[in-house]
């Protein structure tokens, strides 16, 4: 969840059912190797089970859909050096989401442009 949450950030979760989930929130679910925080977007049904779509900030795809049963919670604050900042707030959604749709838009515009003056 870079560049909001860095690798190993001490952040609070919330365990809550699904349906406390809103879009802009960052869910906590099982993955392959351990526990994974990525901003959810909405819900799906494939095949009769429901699935979540999730996507981290900082890239433009989003995961493969992710079983409800992985689901564990989200993440309402997490500390920034000595505060603690919370995050279960529908300004902190609305910024989340912003923060998700334009950071890859910058990302991939900062990259082409360092592309750019390392060619001249």
């Amino acid at each position: 969840m870079l560049p909001l949450l860095m690798q190993n950030c001490p952040a609070q979760v919330s365990l809550c059912p699904l349906q406390d989930l809103y879009v802009g929130d960052i869910a906590v679910f099982k993955g392959e190797e351990g526990f994974v925080c990525h901003r959810f977007f909405c819900t799906a049904i494939f095949n009769g089970a429901l699935f979540l779509k999730t996507k981290p900030d900082i890239v433009y795809n989003f995961d493969p859909p992710i079983r409800s049963d992985r689901f564990i919670g989200k993440v309402v604050s997490f500390k920034s050096g000595a505060f603690t900042i919370r995050i279960d707030n529908l300004f902190s959604r609305v910024i989340g989401l912003s923060l998700g749709c334009l950071l890859p838009i910058f990302t991939h515009l900062y990259l082409r442009f360092k592309r750019l003056i390392n060619v001249l």
